[in-house]
């Protein structure tokens, strides 16, 4: 048995005989293995693609680790599950994590990724080793669900399923409800609004996505902004249109982050 399988199982064993909880979080470092990806600021083909593959180590139970590790990790379900058997009272946290270096824009592609995880995966809290530098591409990482148009704007709080066809090309993820306003811990009062990342892991070339949201009350047809960053742009608007018949094409930039914000038609 693993030990921290093992520690969980003790502290729901305690819980059981004592009514106590003898610890609230059970918290986890979580690094990315693969040569010349955490911390790094190679971003040569081979680095490049282990840190923006590299993130599925997270979630993936079909990803084999590319390092000493050699086998699927899937951390965050299996530690959820551990929970879940043993003590459901026990939150789960990630308070160490780095997936490249701050001013290489694969750095920012990976850890925009790593928080969109973090959040659908329902860690309470994560933190990112060390902060990112004042003016670094790292920080559009933290900004493009924050404060994506500087002006405090951050995504909804509650998370919604959305798949691609192919995650090594490009994944995503779906924020739904109010916007968040800076310095604000909930939903502000508004139209509800769905925002949608769009991560582009490709090298050379764009990838075409469709999005269904025939299934997403309310979204059948609607706006959007564009905000996001790439190789040659930090974060910043990039544009609107529209769609209709619950389905938005979308064309992603190799080594990007974008972020749709959809307002549906009434």
């Amino acid at each position: 048995m693993p030990q921290l399988q093992w520690y969980i199982s003790q502290v729901g064993e305690y819980y059981k005989e004592h009514g106590i909880l003898l610890v609230d979080k059970i918290d986890i470092h979580t690094y990315p293995q693969a040569s010349n990806v955490a911390f790094s600021s190679d971003e040569d083909a081979q680095a490049a693609y282990n840190r923006l593959q590299s993130t599925r180590s997270l979630y993936d139970p079909s990803y084999t680790d590319p390092s000493w590790i050699n086998q699927p990790v899937y951390i965050l379900p299996l530690v959820k599950q551990w929970i879940a058997e043993y003590c459901p009272q026990l939150e789960l946290t990630v308070s160490e994590y780095n997936w490249g270096a701050d001013n290489i824009v694969t750095g920012a592609v990976a850890h925009a990724e790593v928080l969109s995880i973090l959040a659908v995966q329902g860690v309470s809290t994560g933190a990112r080793w060390v902060s990112p530098a004042s003016g670094s591409r790292a920080e559009d990482s933290f900004a493009i669900l924050l404060n994506y148009d500087g002006e405090g704007t951050g995504v909804p709080s509650r998370v919604l399923n959305i798949s691609t066809s192919s995650i090594e090309e490009v994944t995503a993820y779906g924020f739904y409800g109010p916007a968040v306003m800076a310095g604000s811990s909930s939903d502000s009062d508004g139209e509800d609004k769905l925002c949608i990342l769009l991560i582009g892991k490709t090298r050379d070339e764009a990838a075409d996505v469709s999005i269904d949201l025939r299934t997403v009350d309310g979204f059948a047809q609607g706006s959007y902004e564009v905000f996001g960053f790439n190789e040659s742009q930090r974060l910043g608007p990039m544009g609107s249109s529209t769609y209709s018949s619950g389905m938005l094409e979308y064309t992603v930039e190799p080594y990007s982050a974008t972020l749709l914000v959809i307002t549906p038609s009434l």
